[in-house]
């Protein structure tokens, strides 16, 4: 009975002490970022950039080579002397052109989402993380990106704008602990040859039943 009037005694005390402590005050400062910006500015970020432009460059180097088709054939067709037949294919062959140019424009645009999921989640993740603390930190209730909200915003000041700061605050972050470097893809597994088979003896074996030669008899 005394331990149960302890316990209760101890859990009141504790309760009262709970609703004497201040709970925190909520942030009021507002602040503006260029999230975009900010990711590509960091160094990994810049890292990142330069991976995904690497992986484009092929597409975008047929990108200006079919464009450069479609103006030398065009420019053809400002020629007075081209005949009929010229002309028409001509302008078949452009239209092949344009079409191809089509069809590299949508595979640069997936092959971009793809390097984007491939080399900026863990880049994104660590600048939401460096944003939530200096929030905290510094008080922050909201904090807006102008870059995908402009039209929301009527009026932000330089003095508001944390882009700088957070670039600097994740780049500290990420050297404490950096990424790992992705593992080089591993080659193609050989098929290993069948083990050799054992020798099969050619000399006939001896027939059962068959009597033993005589021992040499001794002088």
């Amino acid at each position: 009975m005394k331990l149960f009037i302890s316990c209760v005694l101890a859990l009141a005390a504790a309760t009262s002490a709970a609703a004497q402590t201040p709970a925190p005050k909520p942030g009021t400062g507002v602040a503006v970022i260029r999230f975009n910006e900010a990711v590509l500015m960091t160094a990994d970020g810049q890292k990142a950039k330069q991976a995904i432009d690497n992986e484009l460059k092929p597409l975008l180097e047929d990108f200006k080579k079919k464009q450069g088709e479609i103006e030398g054939l065009q420019k053809k067709l400002q020629d007075s002397s081209v005949s009929d037949a010229e002309r028409a294919s001509l302008n078949r062959q452009i239209e092949d052109a344009q079409r191809s140019i089509q069809r590299i424009d949508e595979d640069a645009s997936r092959k971009y989402a793809e390097a984007q999921e491939k080399y900026l989640p863990g880049i994104v993740g660590l600048v939401n993380k460096v944003i939530d603390a200096y929030a905290k930190e510094m008080g922050l209730a909201v904090v807006f990106d102008v870059q995908t909200q402009p039209n929301n915003i009527v009026f932000a000041s330089d003095v508001s704008d944390i882009t700088t700061e957070v670039v600097r605050r994740t780049d500290i972050e990420a050297a404490k602990s950096p990424p790992k470097a992705a593992a080089p893809d591993a080659p193609p597994a050989t098929p290993k040859p069948p083990a050799p088979k054992p020798p099969t003896s050619t000399t006939p074996a001896p027939k059962p039943g068959a009597p033993a030669p005589p021992a040499p008899k001794t002088p």
